[in-house]
């Protein structure tokens, strides 16, 4: 009996019950094709492996075949085995790989079951199975021994098919600790059953038995019926050592083997008698020889086909359960390991019967076997498939999948969890069970939608989930001594899906049977079931685990679900609607669980970075133009203004790629982000989902996050740049057209990207499903789009905030459109100021974005004549843009893994794991370009600028030049891509940091990238204090938040004078005293408080433009 307890777990979920229709297949086949088809894919009962040539001649020809009783794992119930064929080491799971026996009375577990064929007048008749009283889940295993049931359950059977209720019978007295592992053999000489089992004892006086026990020892009594036992004696006592689990093998002649554990040394021995059961035993090989070690449950049985030959059970406990060994000399104690290919693995202590050929049929026929060998692969069935167009569903918010249905996201789910286990399982165990019942319900509220969470399994307020998921509920999760979630995980991380489908938690039912009784007792039904005749899921294989398919046989249906007969009456194939249920629950199971497992990590890590949970910020990409204006009468500005404006927004995104690189924080918020907001979430034109929460597109989000951050920052690089030239060119007409052309296109360029950021947000948040979808055709350059499905003409008078969002996302909408429109919702904003509160965090992110590069444009056409962007001339910077764009996709989708530091994404809160990923995407791309990740763009922007000059250069050394037409120059052609070129410019480059590096720098390089300010003290109030102390610590404790009104209250009281502009940009004037006279442009916060990765920008701004730092500040 073993000691240890493995558990298994089963369970969890999300919001109401929304089931999607996986994509049924068509499959059309001749009738010839199915018969075999089946025999492949479904292990049928009755058929056996052809037995290879030169066979030894049966032991007992009348044998054919072995039933095997066990328990599973710490499943505590009988589950039936039968061999394959006459194969003594090769069995089969029975009933599906469903327990056949399951008790009711004691502790309502059973271990160690033996089965017994009757005896003298019963031989042939009768068959008996006993086993243990113990159900580990329910105690421990110290008062297991100590307070243990003193009794043995009994089941009885006429023909091994029918089985008779337990009956659970007392055999010692109450000084009995526990009686365990319970046998029985038949004496012929006395014509009963000796039963025998282990037991320690205290004394009559230790009713608590509280004190020193006495060593365990083999104890015994006759019975001729399982009901009346005689009084039960010693049969082997080796005190002080302590024996359990003895089976005994009859050799013939009264001669027997004996096999038992030696508890103490944790080792199994054989002895052997000639004469009789009460005979002289003794030990093969002498008094320490034993068989193996680290094993316990010894279950012997002879080989109906060798003569001589026997087999022998050892259950390694803390290993795969049960493996094979075998004899052909038993009196020798000599064993050797048998082959393991046929044996299944977890089966523990039990016993098995060599049966005959009737018996084999008739117990495979009452209960279907589970083969173990791989069924065909659907691609070898040589069938023709098709899609089946499946309408969408009338009532639930899942839609129908395309090239990924759900049976792929199920299997995808599973595999990320399994792995989280592998990783943060015993962390998540042991912090879990450190929780009380608030901090749990607080965790699983967190993951919930909108939290709502099931009070208790019978909770019918969130519709259709109780039938769906009933144990993800408050009541059973969230009590301090209940073990539940932890047992869920386990169960779903650690076994495969068919597992599974067969079996829940502890034995319990599986996925299949909760569906069937859901629908038979509580009349769950899926509501587009009549959309599935002739359909029917296949769960037979974890590599096709869950497919669906049609069958078309050409008007003879009936004759082909009959060849289909064995698998559904196995209940592997079942119908669809069936099978879309089934799916739908694993689906939430292992999706909540996923997101429990992060929940937990978050709620008791004492590791991570202890800031709030990222929020969507406004960051450097708000820094808005300080003195601009969307009004039809924006102030004049010159050149100069410009160029220091641009500047200090740029500025600001390199300040970005120092947070990205240094605070973890800000890096998880930006993965967050471009995971969670995935076009792949949205339905197709079809109503067509992918999946996109499993962790296989985390690295992905990794990458564009770093990327898209270091890309804008060039962008913006190159237009301060574009206007210092342009500053500087007040006199040459030609020059200036060079200029503005490629300014005019990377304007454009950078207006795009803030439209398409702004209408990814809008898709996720206020516009959702009702106005956007995904282009199902995807590009040849592998992006993924989306459009409106309409105009949003309807919303004018109902909801003009919508309406003026969605009328921004619109690809005809160009940039003067754009600013009115962001003017009208401005002027919404100003009149109506809760309306603000309804936008999403990344769209009110989003929308700051885009007004930037807006007011840009806008204010350089009042100052000079842009010229319209062209997609032929001035291509300098944009065509090694595009170029570079691409190769990066191509990168992305290389063989990139940052698998072990960002999965889950909040892992980059743990210390080390955001500068390991982030090293090792720049290790990534040196060994596949020579340069780290931000060196193509530096590259760009320093070789365009000169380029310029190139240009004009050689358009006025041309002779035709002062006859024709001036010609803006296009982009010269290159074959070599641009991010290969790194590898040759690194000899070139100059040394020093990059500010375009994504990795951590010393702090003394830190200090050669920013510019180096004045230091000035302030004198000021206590509170305003408090604020810069906040916004300027630089502990690694957490910080907290400021409210947006301190903070102006506080830039105030040093002297700033303040100005709102457009949208929530705000612009800070210093006084003139102030040693730096440069305005700050800052975003105002979504909500009323300055915090998570807003706080550090605004920190980071401030000691960039300012020089200050928490010693710039004393009390007055």
């Amino acid at each position: 009996m073993k000691k240890d307890c493995r558990c298994t777990a089963e369970h969890a979920c999300l919001s109401p019950t929304v089931i999607a229709p996986t994509i049924c297949k068509t499959v059309i086949f001749s009738m010839r094709f199915l018969v075999p088809l089946i025999a492949g894919l479904i292990s049928v009962a009755h058929s056996a492996p052809v037995l290879p040539p030169n066979i030894t001649p049966r032991a007992d020809p009348s044998l054919t075949g072995y039933l095997g009783v066990f328990f599973l794992g710490d499943k505590p119930s009988v589950y039936f085995y039968l061999s394959n064929g006459n194969n003594a080491i090769s069995m089969k799971a029975l009933n599906r790989g469903q327990p056949v026996i399951v008790p009711t009375k004691g502790t309502q577990g059973v271990r160690d079951p033996s089965i017994i064929s009757g005896g003298g007048a019963e031989a042939g008749k009768k068959w008996y199975i006993i086993g243990t009283d113990l159900n580990i889940a329910k105690t421990t295993w110290d008062a297991a021994q100590r307070k243990g049931s003193r009794g043995i359950f009994v089941w009885e059977s006429t023909d091994l098919i029918n089985w008779t209720s337990e009956r659970l019978v007392t055999v010692e007295d109450a000084t009995a600790g526990m009686v365990w592992a319970p046998a029985a053999i038949w004496d012929a000489q006395k014509q009963q059953y000796l039963v025998h089992w282990a037991s320690k004892f205290y004394t009559s006086s230790d009713t608590q038995h509280t004190g020193s026990p006495s060593a365990i020892r083999i104890r015994y009594a006759y019975t001729s019926d399982f009901k009346t036992f005689t009084a039960p004696q010693d049969y082997i006592n080796k005190s002080p050592t302590n024996i359990i689990d003895l089976d005994i093998l009859s050799l013939g002649n009264n001669a027997y083997a004996r096999f038992m554990k030696d508890e103490s040394a944790k080792t199994v021995f054989t002895e052997v008698s000639s004469n009789g059961l009460f005979g002289t035993w003794s030990r093969p090989g002498g008094a320490t020889t034993t068989i193996a070690s680290g094993v316990e449950g010894p279950a012997v049985y002879w080989d109906n086909q060798v003569d001589g030959k026997a087999h022998l059970l050892l259950d390694f406990y803390g290993g795969d359960g049960y493996k094979p060994y075998e004899s052909t000399d038993v009196k020798s104690g000599r064993w050797t390991a048998s082959s393991t290919s046929g044996w299944p693995k977890n089966l523990r202590h039990g016993s098995v019967l060599p049966i005959t050929a009737a018996q084999m049929s008739a117990v495979g026929g009452k209960w279907p076997a589970v083969s173990n060998a791989p069924p065909v692969i659907i691609n070898a069935w040589q069938l023709v498939l098709s899609p089946l167009n499946v309408p969408q569903p009338l009532i639930f918010n899942y839609q129908p999948r395309d090239t990924q249905s759900m049976d792929e996201e199920v299997r995808e789910l599973h595999r990320d969890l399994a792995s989280r286990y592998v990783q943060h399982g015993s962390r998540v165990e042991q912090m879990w069970r450190s929780l009380e019942k608030g901090p749990r319900i607080n965790v699983l509220r967190a993951g919930a939608h909108n939290g709502a969470l099931l009070k208790h399994s019978r909770d019918r307020s969130l519709g259709n989930v109780w039938k769906i998921m009933p144990e993800w509920n408050i009541e059973d999760l969230t009590a301090p001594s209940s073990n539940l979630l932890i047992e869920m995980l386990k169960h779903r991380a650690t076994t495969s899906l068919l597992e599974q489908y067969a079996s829940g938690i502890n034995g319990g039912p599986g996925d299949h049977a909760h569906i069937i009784e859901m629908m038979e007792e509580k009349n769950l039904q899926h509501q587009n079931a009549s959309h599935f005749k002739d359909c029917w899921t296949l769960f037979v294989h974890e590599s096709t685990y869950g497919n669906s398919f049609e069958i078309s046989s050409e008007g003879k249906l009936n004759n082909a679900i009959g060849g289909f007969l064995p698998g559904i009456e196995a209940q592997v194939i079942v119908p669809q609607d069936i099978g879309e249920l089934i799916l739908e629950r694993q689906r939430y199971l292992l999706l909540s669980l996923i997101i429990v497992v992060e929940d937990i990590l978050n709620a008791s890590s004492t590791t991570r970075t202890q800031e709030k949970r990222p929020k969507p910020s406004a960051d450097a990409a708000t820094a808005a133009l300080a003195s601009l204006s969307l009004l039809s009468s924006p102030k004049k500005f010159d050149i100069s203004d410009l160029v220091d404006i641009t500047s200090d927004h740029k500025s600001a995104l390199e300040d970005h790629i120092t947070l990205i690189s240094t605070e973890p924080t800000v890096l998880a918020y930006r993965v967050n982000f471009w995971f969670f907001s995935r076009p792949e979430m949205l339905p197709d034109e079809k109503g067509r989902s992918l999946t996109a929460h499993t962790d296989k597109h985390i690295t992905g989000a990794f990458f564009d996050a770093v990327h898209d951050t270091v890309k804008t920052a060039a962008t913006w690089d190159y237009i301060a740049n574009l206007l210092e030239l342009l500053k500087d060119s007040s006199s040459d007409k030609r020059f200036r057209a060079i200029v503005l052309q490629e300014l005019s296109n990377v304007c454009r360029l950078e207006y795009l990207r803030a439209q398409a950021m702004f209408k990814r947000n809008v898709s996720i948040g206020s516009g959702g499903l009702k106005w956007f979808k995904r282009i199902s055709m995807v590009r040849s350059d592998g992006i993924v789009r989306i459009s409106m499905k309409q105009k949003p003409d309807s919303l004018t008078l109902t909801n003009p905030q919508l309406y003026y969002m969605l009328r921004l996302c619109l690809d005809e909408t160009d940039w003067r459109q754009s600013a009115e429109w962001l003017q009208k919702l401005e002027d919404l904003h100003r009149g109506h100021p809760s309306e603000k509160e309804k936008m999403t965090e990344w769209e009110h992110q989003a929308l700051g974005d885009l007004a930037i590069i807006v007011i840009l444009i806008q204010s350089i056409s009042s100052v000079v004549q842009l010229p319209t962007a062209s997609n032929k001339k001035g291509q300098l910077f944009i065509s090694n843009y595009s170029a570079l764009d691409t190769e990066f996709r191509e990168l992305k989708n290389g063989g990139l893994d940052l698998t072990d530091y960002a999965v889950p994404i909040d892992n980059l809160l743990e210390p080390g794991m955001a500068i390991s990923a982030l090293s090792a995407l720049d290790k990534y791309f040196q060994e596949k370009t020579g340069a780290k990740l931000g060196a193509p763009y530096q590259d760009l922007v320093n070789e365009c600028v000169p380029k310029v000059h190139e240009s004009f250069a050689q358009r006025k050394m041309d002779a035709n030049v002062a006859s024709t037409a001036y010609i803006v120059p296009s982009a010269p052609e290159s074959s070599t891509p641009r991010i290969q070129q790194p590898k040759q410019k690194e000899k070139t480059r100059p040394d020093g940091p990059s500010i375009y590096d994504v990795t951590p720098q010393s702090p003394t390089v830190v200090k050669t990238l920013i510019k180096q300010t004045p230091q000035q003290t302030f004198k000021v109030k206590a509170s305003t204090l408090a604020t810069f102390s906040t916004l300027l610590s630089r502990t690694s404790a957490a910080r907290g938040s400021v409210p947006w009104a301190a903070f102006t209250t506080a830039m105030a009281d040093v002297g700033f004078a303040i100005h709102p502009k457009i949208g929530s940009i705000f612009t800070f004037v210093p006084p003139e005293e102030m040693s730096v006279q440069r305005p700050l442009t800052l975003h105002r916060p979504h909500h009323a408080d300055i915090e998570g990765p807003l706080l550090l920008v605004y920190s980071r701004r401030l000691m960039r433009v300012y020089g200050w730092s928490e010693a710039t500040f004393m009390e007055t």
